[in-house]
């Protein structure tokens, strides 16, 4: 375990600043081998009525929007949300974040216990 560890804290600041392994599929679409783009997100359920911090990989992108695939933890139990999401910054008039790229759009998912879909809004920002 102590070997593996150490392996992972070599190896992720190479991966960090690595260019994305990435292919073209026309123009405007590029699709991004998973864990090459990720982010940290805040997510937020209208119905529920609370938010789940997660972390997404972006799969699919095109001109400014993003097709992403995460995860999110229901804070204080053993739950978990898997999602996708629909993310695009938005324009300077609108959202002026000229210093920083956020990233807002929606997202949908299934909670481990339950059986019906969630959905909501979402906000991230790049780790790498």
């Amino acid at each position: 375990m102590k070997k593996l560890l150490a392996l992972i804290t070599l190896l992720l600041p190479m991966v960090a600043q690595a260019k994305p392994v990435e292919f073209k599929l026309s123009d405007k679409t590029t699709f991004i081998l998973p864990l090459q783009v990720v982010q940290a997100v805040q997510l937020y359920c209208p119905e529920e009525g609370k938010g789940f911090p997660g972390l997404e990989t972006v799969l699919v992108e095109r001109k400014s929007w993003r097709l992403s695939a995460g995860a999110a933890p229901v804070l204080g139990t053993d739950v978990n949300v898997p999602f996708v999401s629909v993310s695009t910054r938005l324009s300077p008039v609108i959202f002026d974040t000229s210093d920083n790229t956020i990233y807002f759009g929606v997202w949908a998912g299934k909670p481990s216990n339950k059986r019906h879909a969630v959905f909501g809004l979402s906000a991230g920002i790049p780790l790498w």
